[in-house]
């Protein structure tokens, strides 16, 4: 299977996403399915450090991390993401986090991959607080509480 990781930060940079992106892409291309990892670029103050990609592809697009916390539009950000995903021909596109699933979702149309998204924060469903990081835009993102279910304490938007 060919699954692409698509999130804005993956190792060198550390943390929890970031760590657990990393492991899924090693694990995945360790059971035999060809992986490649689309993410932003590595900031100057951690080109020096290594990290072992052993089994699977990295891509870097200028721009993601910037895109991912809204500070330059979309739109200029889009043909890239496409150009780094389509010649791959995936089965899966895994995204992470809220902005990567946003870009990913402006594409999806043109891909006949499956989408598999994760969130990997603490939404405050009373407080309609679910993407901390975006304080300018927050009060448009507010999630009605009454399509949220908890399910073994992760919070799902009803379909």
């Amino acid at each position: 299977m060919k699954i692409v990781i698509f999130a804005h930060s993956f190792p060198p940079i550390i943390g929890g996403g970031q760590t657990y992106q990393y492991y899924l892409a090693k694990f995945l291309s360790d059971f035999g399915h060809q992986v490649k990892v689309v993410t932003g670029t590595i900031p100057a103050d951690y080109e020096n450090k290594s990290f072992p990609y052993e089994g699977f592809e990295v891509v870097s697009l200028e721009g993601f991390k910037e895109v991912s916390k809204l500070k330059i539009a979309l739109d200029s950000f889009i043909e890239k993401a496409y150009q780094a995903i389509a010649p791959f021909d995936p089965d899966i596109v895994y995204t992470q986090g809220f902005s990567p699933c946003l870009i990913y979702s402006l594409i999806q149309a043109s891909l006949s991959a499956k989408h598999v998204f994760t969130y990997h924060s603490t939404p405050i469903p009373e407080d309609k607080k679910i993407v901390g990081i975006f304080k300018e835009c927050q009060e448009s993102l507010l999630v009605d509480t009454h399509s949220m279910n908890e399910v073994d304490g992760i919070w799902l938007a009803a379909s």
